[in-house]
Order: C-alpha cells, then structure tokens, then sequence
C-alpha cells in the first residue's frame, strides 16, 4: 500500500477524531477538567489537563497551507489553559507546517510508526493458542478492563491514576470497543478499537508485566483485525514506538509502516512570548 496523500488524510483523520472523541466524553465524565477540543488547519487540538497524553494536536496541514494565523489560534488555546503545546505531525503534511514550527522554536518530543493493514474480508479468523483467550468486555467489566490496561502501560504506581482515569474515559466511548486477554484464565491485558466509516484504530494494546512474553498482545491484535473485518472495515491501523516489540507484534499480523509520525512541542513558558 502507498503511502501517499490521501492515505495519510485517513489515517490521520482517525487520530484526530479519536482526540475529539476522547475530550467530549472526558468532559461528560469530569466536568470540572476543562476538557476541550476545537478544529484547526483541517485536524484537532484538544486539552483533558495540562500533562495529560491526549493534550496534542493531530492531523493539521494535510488539506493544503497553515497559516501563522491558525498556529497563533492553535497556541493561545493551549497557552490559555496553562499546557504546553504538542503537535504530532504528519510527515505528509503541508511545508508551511514545519516551516512555521521551525521559526517558533518547536523541538522534537519523540517518534512515532503509523502501521496500516489492509483486511482481507475473506480471510479465514486469526487462530489463538489454546492457553490464550481474548474477549470484549460487558459494561460491569469497566473496572477489570481499566485496571488491567492502568497495570500493563505503567508499574509505576505515580501515574496509575492517571491511566485509570484515561481508561475510564475511553470505556465509555460511542466508537471504541473494548477486548480482554486472559491467559490460562487470568486477566492478562487488554486494548480498544475505535471503527468509524471502514476504518478500525487499534490502540491501547497492553500486557501486565508478569504475563508478557506469552503471546496476549500478539492474540489481541489478531482478534481485533477479526472483528474489524467483521465489521466490514477495509483498514486496520494502529500507533507504535519505533523499534518496539508492539511493532514487531503488529507486524507479524501483516502490518505495514506507512509513515513515522513526529511530535513537536513548545513549553508553556514560551508561548507567553
């Protein structure tokens, strides 16, 4: 599959549908977070709380020229709310992006491997070892499923609120589905899938430390392209660290990198000036 401009205006669009999913349903949840989401340069900055993963900006400069107008908007709005502000930006976007950025004096955060998969609707199910068994979760399972995607992204027990918190509010939204992995009958792991038009976003994949190396992420992945094929979708995609053994996992289930996304960041601090 190529990865060309119009793949990455799908991709990306699902990224930033998934922060305005996340925000309105963070401030249904918690009103008094300030969650908050707008559109801007054809994606979406959203805020859930000043060091909060989902304060980002996504999919900007892909429909044509950003304007040092909408990067002044894009800035006040995070400078407004005391966050610092993080663009993740497509490799694929317009020049005037990283051009403005440069001149502003955004330096890296990290990077990112955007995998796409394209669904066979005829292949046969993904076959799971006998040990190994992954499930969607029920609405009295929210607990389960937050606590074991908390414990399976951080042992460190500082931020577990934080996961906890984040989970709950991606339990309880319209698009995402949910899925459980037990391993010889214990809750091992978990992960979500948001489907919107034939796309199905895989995210939140993770492994309780104890259990990891026993082949729950791998079964996840597959069960999840199962039901995304079920669901007629004609893509998977999913977010990875580069180099990861979740990259190595997704693609192993036929995944390919279709680009490596950057985040650029500017301090709060900066902004004010």
């Amino acid at each position: 599959m190529t990865a060309d401009l119009a793949l990455a205006r799908r991709l990306e669009r699902m990224d930033a549908l998934g922060e305005k999913w996340f925000s309105q349903t963070h401030a249904e949840l918690h009103p008094e977070s300030g969650a908050a989401y707008e559109e801007i340069a054809g994606g979406v900055m959203a805020y859930a709380g000043i060091d909060h993963p989902m304060t980002q900006a996504f999919g900007l400069g892909l429909n044509g020229e950003v304007t040092t107008e909408e990067i002044d908007r894009l800035e006040d709005f995070f400078r407004q709310r005391g966050a610092s502000a993080n663009i993740e930006v497509c490799p694929l976007a317009d020049e005037s992006l990283l051009r403005i950025l440069n001149e502003r004096g955004y330096r890296i955060a990290e990077f990112s491997n955007v995998l796409v998969k394209e669904i066979d609707l005829l292949a046969w199910p993904t076959p799971i070892n006998e040990t190994t068994r992954v499930r969607e979760t029920i609405p009295e399972e929210y607990y389960v499923w937050v606590e074991a995607i908390a414990r399976g992204f951080s042992d460190n027990r500082d931020i577990l609120p934080l996961m906890r918190e984040a989970g709950l509010v991606f339990f309880n939204q319209e698009y995402v589905r949910t899925f459980l992995v037990d391993v010889e009958g214990i809750v091992a792991g978990g992960g979500a899938m948001s489907i919107y038009d034939d796309i199905a976003n895989i995210f939140g994949t993770s492994t309780i430390q104890s259990y990891r190396g026993r082949g729950g992420q791998t079964a996840l992945i597959g069960a999840c392209v199962d039901v995304a094929s079920e669901a007629s979708c004609s893509l998977a995609m999913a977010t990875t660290m580069c180099g990861t053994i979740s990259q190595r996992n997704f693609e192993r289930h036929g995944f390919r990198i279709a680009y490596t996304r950057c985040k650029l960041f500017r301090d709060v601090a900066d902004l004010r000036h």
